[in-house]
């Protein structure tokens, strides 16, 4: 029976044409090979369970007494997010607290449902939502991050709590639009 190298060296043989072969070479270049397709298969199963974004490991919820916010830990750069904020408490007016990290590192692009008044604070904003007639106050604040790195929001509703929420925003985005624009598939851009 003969080994790989025996192979090799026949088939050089036989063909009559001077090849090459270096087998400790051919051994190390398919090592760093297999190396580098572990490492895509890690990034890629990463990126699907959501380590870099968007996925089953990013959405976290946090509870302060009256207090719930829903957010996301990991955002991407120039992306849209949401934070939902939840109070249970019944009051006749919800006060909404907003800390200055928020608007540092984010613009908040749109509050739903609209504030019944808004008032600048040195360290961020208060906004004065009215009790819905039943269930717990709930208000979304859209975001779109503008910087990136680890980010702190501190979220103070009335007298029923305090969050603090730590978020790590990527410096990249993918964007679909060009891909979408000169496409007939749909299912990225919905």
């Amino acid at each position: 029976m003969l080994n790989r190298r025996e192979t090799m060296q026949q088939l050089s043989q036989v063909s009559r044409v001077d090849v090459g072969f270096d087998p400790e070479f051919e051994n190390r270049w398919w090592a760093i090979i297999r190396i580098i397709w572990f490492m895509l298969a890690v990034f890629t199963a990463a990126g699907i369970a959501g380590i870099f974004g968007r996925g089953a490991f990013s959405p976290a919820v946090t509870r302060s007494g009256d207090l719930t916010v829903h957010y996301d830990k990991r955002l991407r750069f120039k992306t849209p997010s949401q934070i939902r904020i939840e109070a249970t408490a019944q009051r006749p007016i919800l006060q909404l607290e907003v800390g200055r990290p928020c608007f540092q590192a984010t613009q908040v692009t749109r509050i739903a449902p609209p504030p019944e008044s808004s008032q600048p604070l040195h360290p961020g904003a208060v906004y004065r939502f009215p009790e819905p007639a039943s269930g717990p106050a709930a208000v979304m604040l859209s975001l779109e991050p503008g910087a990136f790195g680890p980010t702190t929001f501190h979220i103070t509703v009335g007298a029923g709590g305090s969050v603090e929420i730590h978020q790590f925003i990527f410096p990249y985005s993918v964007r679909w639009e060009p891909f979408c624009a000169r496409s007939s598939f749909t299912g990225f851009c919905s």
